[in-house]
């Protein structure tokens, strides 16, 4: 109903929020003009009331280098979608409401439904993906809601920053010292200084920045550990070494009566003046594989100095990343590189009568050699199966086995073998498969079992 609202006079200072003792309502409806109208029809609400509210608790966090989740609480029944991209770039919804897949508000939509939390998977490791998360009720859209997370770094094992918040790498001192040793509070790195005043009070400092308990128990690559640094204050010290044990316990004096090893790298220190806080220096530095297989593994950089200021070098670290490299397969990368995969292995791709396993074990489309391949049988004092291509030996990631029979109506049988190669005048190579012991009978069959590690 049409009407207007005045503050009665007897009011001087009133409520911020409306109050509908303080004010007299005038109606101008036709059948009570000016007459004075039922407050409670005229108590003002939000206009106009919002058609969709948006979803609540909108979280994005990395789970794995290919994996982020998504959580959220769905709000009066209504379907959440989420639409993402890798710029940020988003624009308001509208139209019909759209199905996982399509492009929409900017970005592709990744989920529509009600169900917390969501994982985007097969994402690109260590990259920014951005979402825009909101409410749909028919065609009517919420307002979105913007989150954004990074996937980890493949093969990440641990990884620190020296947030104040959430540091993992913690600071041990040998007992008897009189330094503060490593300070990693508030500054978002990690510093440490041995020099103690006043001169000619100084003894020794030795003193730990030890890692969280790490697994290696399913670890088959190589183990890199990578970090940020700068030395400063005396160029002359070798003050700092990363080292490892596996029998330390987690917390307390890191040399009581644990056994710590040195990896083999040098932290160079170049700057002999004051601090700075700019990190130029960087390192990758990788660590043993006889690391391997070990549950429990404990990190440390181990800081030594006299205490004098001729002594005691200064050193200050930042984002350290524990990473295993995925292991090489050089099966995979020779089907990539042909276009192919592990399916056409057992299969004759290109006709020429070998399969694309065979092809590999003869370095056929390799892009290295003259792609020369034949099988052929040398019947000297023992029968020889030979292939003859460009490679003088069999390439990794496979497995080769020699198997034979007497009669081809009984299965072939690996049989125990030796393996040669003669260098040929044209610069290809004649790999033989000699049956070492194989029986005295009329005829013999012989091929060649590979299969992928």
């Amino acid at each position: 109903e049409d009407g207007r609202a005045v503050r009665n006079a007897d009011i001087t200072s009133g409520n911020t929020t409306f109050t509908p003792s303080e004010w007299t309502i005038y109606s101008d409806d036709s059948s009570n003009p000016n007459g004075i109208a039922n407050v409670a029809d005229m108590t003002p609400g939000v206009h106009p009331d919002p058609l969709v509210n948006e979803p609540t608790g909108v979280v994005a966090s990395a789970v794995s280098d290919t994996e982020i989740s998504l959580a959220f609480a769905a709000i009066n029944s209504n379907d959440v979608i989420i639409v993402f991209d890798t710029d940020g770039t988003f624009t308001a919804p509208t139209g019909d409401a759209p199905s996982v897949g399509d492009s929409f508000a900017g970005g592709t939509v990744v989920y529509v439904g009600q169900v917390s939390p969501f994982a985007h998977t097969g994402l690109t490791a260590n990259t920014q993906y951005y979402y825009s998360v909101f409410s749909v009720n028919g065609t009517d859209y919420s307002a979105t809601i913007e989150v954004n997370a990074t996937t980890q770094v493949e093969g990440l094992i641990n990884s620190e920053v020296f947030d104040v918040a959430s540091a993992q790498w913690t600071p041990q001192a040998i007992a008897g010292t009189s330094a503060p040793g490593w300070d990693n509070d508030n500054s978002g790195t990690a510093a440490v200084d041995g020099y103690v005043l006043p001169s000619g009070s100084a003894s020794t400092e030795i003193h730990y920045l030890v890692s969280p308990e790490l697994d290696f128990s399913s670890v088959s690559g190589t183990v890199t550990v990578s970090l940020d640094y700068e030395g400063a204050a005396n160029t002359v010290d070798d003050s700092l070494k990363l080292v490892y044990s596996t029998s330390y316990a987690g917390s307390g004096d890191p040399e009581d009566p644990n056994t710590w090893t040195e990896v083999d790298f040098t932290f160079v220190n170049t700057n002999s003046g004051t601090p700075t806080s700019v990190l130029d220096d960087s390192a990758e530095i990788t660590l043993p594989s006889s690391l391997n297989g070990q549950s429990t593994v404990y990190l440390a950089l181990r800081y030594e100095a006299g205490g004098e200021a001729s002594n005691s070098e200064y050193w200050t670290i930042d984002n350290i990343l524990v990473v295993e490299a995925a292991a090489a397969d050089p099966v995979a990368d020779y089907l990539t590189l042909r276009s192919l995969t592990s399916d056409d292995l057992g299969t004759d791709t290109n006709g020429n009568g070998f399969t694309v396993i065979e092809e590999y074990l003869a370095g056929f489309g390799d892009s290295s050699g003259s792609d020369t391949i034949s099988y052929g049988i040398v019947k000297g004092a023992t029968l020889a199966l030979t292939l003859t291509s460009d490679l003088e030996s069999a390439p990794s990631g496979i497995t080769v086995v020699l198997e034979a029979t007497s009669d081809l109506s009984v299965d072939f049988a690996p049989v125990a073998f030796t393996a040669s190669v003669d260098v040929n005048d044209d610069g290809t190579y004649t790999r033989s498969y000699t049956e070492t012991s194989p029986p005295a009978s009329g005829q013999r069959f012989l091929r060649l079992s590979i299969t992928t590690d």
